[in-house]
């Protein structure tokens, strides 16, 4: 009999170490998938600042059609563009233009900056998910340590009070069921 709360303490040892090493294994892949979508974040930022780039590019050619525009307004009614307040007019579509070109520059970068925060958010996440796992798996081996010696106490303790020293005073009552482990002290 004592050799079958041997063999459950042993499988409770195995079973622990077996949970832990599924635990550790998920938070791995866990890991690699947040990595993937905190690169994904970080390409994203990078799409979004080149397109603020690429929006103030675009921004140029309306700037340059409303100065072309406003001149050949003034040149159809006899006025000089170089000075006066038709230059002042120009100037002034001119700054308002690049207003707006560093106005969609700032707007692109700081949607990359909040995709660059999400991505830095995952990854924190992530680090934090793979400390409690570690955790986890700790506790599920002691958990598993503390199982096997109270099977082992135990089988000590009937051991001992069945006045069974090694003899083989063998019964059918002697055969246990762990879960999907079944052990048969009968046979020898």
């Amino acid at each position: 009999m004592a050799w079958a709360y041997v063999a459950l303490a042993a499988y409770q040892l195995y079973a622990s170490e077996q949970q832990a090493g599924a635990i550790r294994d998920n938070a791995e892949e866990q890991r690699r998938i947040n990595e993937l979508s905190a690169m994904q974040f970080e390409i994203d930022a990078m799409e979004a600042e080149k397109y603020g780039f690429t929006d103030a590019a675009r921004y140029e050619t309306r700037i340059s059609d409303t100065i072309g525009q406003q001149k050949v307004g003034y040149a159809a009614q006899n006025v000089d563009v170089s000075s006066g307040t038709a230059a002042q007019a120009i100037e002034e579509s001119r700054v308002a233009g690049d207003l707006n070109k560093m106005d969609q520059v700032r707007r692109g970068r700081e949607k990359a900056r909040g995709l660059r925060r999400d991505a830095i958010n995952v990854r924190m996440g992530s680090q934090a998910r793979s400390a409690q796992a570690e955790r986890d798996a700790q506790s599920t081996i002691r958990t598993g340590y503390i199982n096997a010696a109270n099977t082992g106490l135990t089988g000590y303790e009937k051991n001992k009070t069945s006045g069974n020293s090694g003899s083989s005073n063998k019964s059918k009552s002697d055969s246990y069921r762990y879960g999907d482990l079944f052990i048969d002290s009968t046979e020898e």
